[in-house]
């Protein structure tokens, strides 16, 4: 990926999806020290009150210890941006004409062009992608391992593949992730806000709008109750995730047209790569595509 295009913008500011995870800041961090090296002028930003810093790993505040610029919706048409970890303009600024770049390893939006590739979390599509041009630090390596961890639950998601192990070896790290998972792992209480709030996105499926959120949790059965109602109560389209790390499966709420859907995963289940095709499918079974 070519970078000299983009010396012509006096300024280039690099976002994640809104209420960014580990994944999505340490990504903004990696490109805007990529494109400084590379002599743009850049800061990476997160949108203004939104909920930062969304993340399943205990101490994610200690491992980033610089902040972002925070822009406000009406400031959001005065910048130029790069977008990492998302490709869909709707979960950030909303506007396509906006973006001078894009890398990402979620399926096409089909709103914006984009840098893809298939990986565990967008921060190792960045070092695969520029390993051989930028000399990463020691520290953004950690952030990058890290960033891993997260956005494969420790190893565990069934997004992880070969090529992530592949990557992670090469930032000098061992594929055994149960004593990270152990020391590094954080719950998602159980509250309202959370049910609104823990890995937020709005995601379009065949032109039809979800709302959706998920909680990480260890045998909380007895919780789980208050999320499905939360769930059949959403005034919209809502896609709900239940994660359970003590016994290593998913449960997913799916409302739908006012009727609720229940899809179980027999392993840590991906958002992106199995439960929404598995929306889709029943969408176009439904034959409900717009």
């Amino acid at each position: 990926m070519n970078l000299d295009y983009l010396k012509e913008y006096d300024y280039v500011v690099v976002m994640g999806h809104r209420n960014p995870d580990m994944d999505s800041i340490v990504s903004s961090i990696l490109v805007r020290d990529i494109l400084r090296s590379f002599g743009v002028k850049s800061d990476f930003a997160v949108i203004k009150n939104s909920n930062s810093f969304d993340s399943n790993i205990k101490n994610m505040n200690d491992l980033i210890d610089e902040k972002p610029l925070e822009i406000s919706a009406e400031e959001i048409g005065e910048y130029k941006f790069f977008l990492v970890d998302h490709n869909d303009v709707n979960q950030s600024i909303k506007k396509s004409n906006l973006v001078v770049g894009c890398i990402d390893h979620h399926l096409s939006s089909g709103k914006i062009d984009y840098y893809y590739k298939d990986l565990g979390a967008c921060a190792l599509v960045i070092y695969d992608l520029f390993k051989d041009k930028y000399d990463f630090s020691q520290k953004h390596k950690k952030l990058i391992y890290f960033a891993f961890l997260s956005d494969t639950n420790f190893g565990k998601s069934s997004r992880y593949s070969i090529s992530d192990e592949r990557l992670v070896k090469e930032l000098g790290y061992n594929t055994n992730y149960d004593n990270h998972f152990k020391k590094y792992f954080k719950e998602t209480k159980i509250s309202e806000n959370n049910f609104k709030e823990s890995g937020f996105k709005v995601i379009d499926i065949n032109g039809i709008e979800f709302e959706s959120s998920f909680l990480n949790v260890v045998n909380k059965e007895d919780k789980k109750e208050k999320y499905i109602n939360f769930v059949k109560e959403s005034n919209c389209n809502y896609i709900g995730l239940w994660y359970d790390f003590g016994e290593e499966c998913t449960f997913t709420y799916v409302k739908l047209a006012g009727e609720l859907l229940v899809l179980k995963y027999d392993f840590i289940a991906s958002r992106a790569m199995d439960i929404i095709p598995d929306v889709q499918k029943i969408i176009k079974d439904r034959k409900m595509i717009t």
